[in-house]
């Protein structure tokens, strides 16, 4: 019977659309007197037309399709099927029509959604529910039947579907009508103020504000905004950092939690970012709230029993899975509601308490104060029966007036009072309408059931179901067949071409590119209970047992040190002094062992740290790695289960190692006719010493904090890496004289096709060339375009390497230097769009915190350029170069060329690439490679004397930019 109309309508849970709890009512109504209209016309036609209309009202089906037949003397029934089609139709063409097609159906003996059989004087539907409702209500079959004002010329869809009970219950679960209310939020919250001036209105993860404090903080704020004369209308903007797991703080449901808070008296709990995203439960059971609003998804990850404050939970934003609410229900002490509403309508407008039964958990509850109306989704003129699925309308005045420069929108949602308002007294007192476009439908007692979007529906065999549950089922089924397979992979594996320029020495002359950290942990935190959580740390991260070895050929390569050999654990220190670690570390062996960790002895003073340095060298893991490593060891240390993560070696095998056709063409295609961008340091311009030769005095570095106003037309939704990559361009088009010039850059190296990639602990990074010709009548904003479209297209193929790129895609000549990379490219940028974290959660017991971070290792090139930007219009700079090449006067000079093209490049200003060079060009004391003879001489004269006087190398001090 699939092909029948799903009418009635089966409420309940759609994903198990069964007949199970269904049972069927036969249902006989007297016909009466029918009206002029009908006298003397086929009363059997007449029927099954109030029937069809009877169903489009409550489904929608403008095909209804359902069983009819005769009802004979002997009680038995002669079936026929019927197919009326309601739009466009008139009384008389439908009922023309429905003369005219009968057709006989073979009865299957299987049960149908509902029978319509009829005698000359009776009417009884044989329907097919789980609602009372249709006993007690007067079928408007009835009254279409008696119905006396009919016209031939009449619409079907045009006639009023509402019997007397329809009326009357949607004027009961109406009857509250919002009123305005003069107070402003401002006020009400002055009240507690006065009320309880130290109650805690404010308690966060940095700080606590009483109501006082916090009237005292929002002062300046206020009279900031009154200086910029706001007027009704006015857009204010609220910036606030986003993830992608979490709402910022100007979502709508997080403004109504925050703000009802206030108003009530209560405090908002405001956790770490960091702790939010990553360890939730000991944020809520340290700050002890007592309720909470979150979606499902991220509920899905709590466990209830571990955080005991709790006593009421609303999940808003999204469907509720019966998993879900089945395990917030079976903790006692909790109340689970589920919360509705949208930004349209001021947050959250209704709440339902929910509780265990059969039919779903879809419950929004009733409305508190707004109206609620089910109207037909394709025509808001046309107000549904109480029972049928349709779009839920809103009424009332605490609802936005329409969308920000979106006329066509704003009219299509906020729409006019439909045509039905005045016989339910609506819309008046400049009570506004939105459209939800969210599908409803009334319960008997009054509550609203959602059943997803409009536009988000689906029918399997003539049932309605939803995406996500069946996401949840297949998860269910199939949860052993979608695990991440692990591949065997060869006992020893090459070098990545990262691997090569970062690694230590065989020979032990230097430790590479060092990463070196040191971690605080709370001070309840156990010293013998840190090493075993290294112990298991290290046991179970692939990445951490490499070991590096040297062939018989004198190739080096690299291979897992297995979990049940105890070599690894000669990387690990107990109990050892602070003031001893540079000592240990400089006796370690990196190339056989490339990870330090050491346990510091406690002092005797019971609020001293327990302290975890960590040395690494970078040629085992990259900046994407560190928060992942830092997290399981966070955890092993508390003794919870540590998530397990897809395999390194074999990711480097299959992908990193990887040297495709396709991959050398690329860059073989992209590097055409083209040469190394040479500076000082390739060019030799300071010295005719060899490079290598000339003694390493250490580095020159400087530090800058800009802001930009990303006013530029063009690049308001510009990623800042493409702006920070074409500036560095530009720049380095002025320091070499070139119009065609390359570099390097980092990239993560994570393949975003290969599923989990993004947890892998290991070194994925890469460093790949990025090539710009930049032509003088080039716009910058077409530059900034290329530049953005050239990492898109290079990202599959990054992780060839920049040194294999050069060897192998390239007409360059061949060079001695050591890394080989330092005689191609004169320049690297590594670019960051997040913060580091300087803290983790650690349960109940506070945080981890990095008390320090740098890294040691010679820079082999002219300019190395770190920049971080964890906001759109914010932007951190670090600028290094090697001191034997450039004095401090020119690296100022250039990192002052650097911020000057970011500030054109993001300004209001348009310019051309040709005038934006020329302003590059008059920078003073910019390092120009076509410089004076005089110059290059005093320059060499400053290195010698330098030299002799046996300047100390210092580490460049961040950690953000070293990790990529």
């Amino acid at each position: 019977m699939d092909e029948l109309s799903d009418f009635p309508r089966r409420r309940g849970d759609p994903s198990a659309q069964s007949a199970r709890g269904w049972k069927a009512h036969s249902l006989d109504f007297a016909l009466g007197s029918p009206s002029s209209f009908w006298a003397g016309k086929d009363l059997i036609a007449c029927l099954e037309l109030a029937y069809a209309l009877l169903i489009w009202q409550y489904t929608g089906d403008g095909s209804a399709a359902f069983l009819t037949g005769n009802l004979n003397d002997d009680g038995s029934v002669c079936h026929r099927k019927q197919i009326v089609s309601i739009p466009d139709q008139t009384i008389r063409s439908a009922h023309e029509a429905l003369q005219q097609s009968r057709a006989p159906f073979a009865h299957s003996g299987r049960v149908s959604p509902c029978v319509l059989v009829h005698s000359t004087e009776k009417l009884n539907a044989d329907i097919f529910s789980n609602s009372k409702r249709w006993q007690e209500a007067e079928i408007s079959v009835q009254i279409f039947y008696n119905r006396p004002s009919l016209d031939s010329h009449d619409r079907l869809e045009s006639l009023d579907s509402l019997t007397e009970n329809d009326k009357e219950f949607l004027s009961r679960s109406n009857r509250n009508i919002q009123d305005l209310d003069n107070r402003t939020i401002h006020e009400s919250i002055a009240t507690n103020a006065d009320r309880d001036p130290v109650g805690l209105a404010v308690d966060a993860w940095d700080g606590q504000l009483s109501y006082t404090q916090l009237q005292h903080e929002a002062r300046p704020l206020t009279a900031m905004l009154l200086r910029s004369g706001p007027r009704k209308g006015s857009a204010v903007a609220i910036l606030h950092e986003k993830s992608k797991w979490y709402a910022s703080y100007n979502y709508s449901a997080s403004v109504f939690d925050m703000l009802s808070a206030l108003i009530l008296g209560g405090t908002i709990c405001i956790p770490d970012p960091g702790e939010r995203m990553n360890d939730l439960e000991s944020a809520i059971r340290r700050f002890q709230p007592d309720f909470v609003y979150m979606t499902s998804s991220v509920a899905k990850g709590l466990r209830p029993e571990r955080i005991p404050s709790i006593k009421t939970i609303s999940l808003v934003g999204e469907p509720i899975p019966a998993s879900v609410a089945e395990t917030w229900l079976a903790a006692p002490t909790i109340t689970l509601r589920n919360g509705y509403g949208q930004s349209e309508g001021c947050g959250i407008n209704s709440t339902a308490i929910l509780s265990y039964r059969e039919a779903n958990y879809r419950s929004i509850g009733h409305g508190e104060w707004l109206r609620r109306w089910i109207v037909d989704p394709q025509n808001p003129d046309r107000l549904l029966p109480v029972g049928a699925v349709g779009e839920l309308l809103l009424e009332g005045h605490s609802l936005a007036s329409g969308y920000i420069n979106e006329p066509e929108k704003t009219a299509a949602t906020f729409i006019k009072s439909p045509r039905w308002a005045n016989s339910f007294s609506a819309g008046l007192d400049g009570r506004r309408w939105y459209r939800t476009g969210d599908l409803a439908q009334y319960q008997e007692n009054g509550e609203l059931f959602l059943f997803g979007r409009g536009d988000a529906r689906f029918k399997i065999h003539g049932q309605r179901v939803e995406a996500a549950e069946i996401e949840h089922h297949i998860a269910e089924a199939f949860r052993d067949e979608i695990q991440q397979p692990v591949a065997p992979v060869n006992d020893s594996l090459s070098l990545t071409d990262f691997q090569v320029e970062y690694m230590p020495s065989p020979e032990g002359t230097h430790r590479g590119l060092l990463c070196k950290f040191l971690f605080a942990f709370p001070a309840a935190t156990d010293e013998n209970q840190l090493g075993r959580a290294l112990s298991a740390w290290i046991e179970r991260t692939e990445a951490l047992r490499l070991t590096f070895l040297k062939t018989a050929k004198g190739d080096v390569v690299q291979k897992v040190i297995p979990s049940h050999d105890s070599a690894w654990r000669a990387r690990i220190h107990l109990g050892i002094e602070i003031q001893q670690t540079d000592a240990l570390s400089s006796s370690h062996d990196f190339f056989q062992h490339p990870v330090l960790a050491v346990v510091h002895r406690k002092s005797h003073v019971p609020s001293d740290r327990a302290r975890v340095t960590l040395h690494i060298s970078h040629s085992i893991l990259d900046g994407s790695s560190f928060q992942h490593m830092l997290h399981d060891l966070v955890d092993l240390s508390l003794g919870t289960n540590v998530p397990s993560r897809p395999n390194f070696t074999t990711y480097l095998s299959q992908r990193l190692l990887r040297r495709s056709v396709e991959d050398l063409s690329y860059w073989t295609s992209l590097l055409r006719d083209s040469s190394p961008t040479d500076l000082r340091g390739q060019l030799g311009a300071m010295d005719p010493t060899p490079r290598q030769t000339l003694p390493h005095l250490g580095d020159l570095s400087l530090r800058r904090f800009i802001y930009l106003d990303r006013s530029h037309p063009d690049q308001t939704n510009t990623p800042m890496s493409s702006i920070v990559h074409s500036a560095w361009g530009l720049v380095l088009a002025v320091l070499s004289t070139r119009s065609d010039v390359i570099f390097r850059y980092l990239a993560h190296g994570r393949d975003e096709d290969v599923d989990g990639s993004d947890a892998i602990i290991g070194c994925c990074a890469s460093e790949v060339p990025l090539r710009l010709q930049i032509l003088n009548g080039t716009s910058t904003a077409e530059l900034i375009n290329t530049t953005h479209n050239q990492i898109l297209h290079s990202s599959p193929h990054v992780q060839l390497g920049s040194a294999t790129i050069a060897a192998k895609c390239t007409q360059w000549p061949s060079t001695t230097t050591k890394p080989p990379t330092s005689g191609y490219y004169s320049s690297l940028v590594h670019h960051k769009n997040i913060s580091s974290p300087a803290h983790i959660p650690v349960g109940d017991l506070g945080y981890v915190h990095l008390e320090h971070s740098d890294w040691e290792g010679d820079l082999d090139y002219d300019f190395d350029l770190c920049t971080e930007s964890a906001s759109s219009s914010e932007l951190y700079i670090e600028l290094r170069c090697m001191k034997s090449l450039y004095s401090l006067q020119e690296l100022d000079a250039v990192g002052r060329a650097f911020v000057m093209t970011m500030r054109l490049l993001t300004g209001a200003e348009t310019l051309s690439v040709k005038e934006l060079m020329a302003r590059l060009r008059a920078v003073p004391s910019l390092p120009i490679v076509e410089a004076s003879s005089a110059t290059a001489a005093a320059a060499t004269a400053q290195i010698q004397a330098a030299a002799d006087g046996n300047v100390k190398k210092k580490p460049w001090n961040m950690m953000a930019c070293a990790l990529m």
